[in-house]
């Protein structure tokens, strides 16, 4: 087998942890101060302007009208006398219409009104 050299790895002490951060902390400080000097003095009198886009404003939904309770079209033919008994009831058809209707679906079936 190979010799594999060891590698010491330092880890900080809790006490260096403070202290790394607050070095970390002002070499940021730094960085930033260096940044901010390599401005020209014309970008310091004349930021550049940031481009307003326009915020769109949503339109409100509107539901569609409701056919709810709208009269339906139909053929007009009826084959129950359940369904006739509905139409007396709503005042479409009075009773003679009722009567002459409730033959003909006994006899065929079916009655157009």
């Amino acid at each position: 087998m190979a010799d594999i050299p060891e590698v010491a790895i330092n880890f900080p002490e809790t006490e260096d942890a403070a202290t790394l951060t607050q070095q970390t902390n002002i070499r940021q400080k730094e960085s930033t101060q260096n940044i901010a000097s390599t401005r020209t003095e014309e970008e310091i009198k004349n930021p550049p302007q940031q481009k307003q886009t326009p915020v769109q404003q949503e339109e409100p939904v509107v539901a569609p009208p409701s056919t709810q309770g709208a009269p339906k079209a139909g053929s007009g033919r009826v084959t129950s006398q359940t369904d006739l008994v509905e139409m007396m009831a709503n005042g479409q058809i009075d009773a003679t219409q009722f009567r002459n209707a409730k033959r003909q679906i006994n006899q065929e079936g079916f009655v157009n009104l």
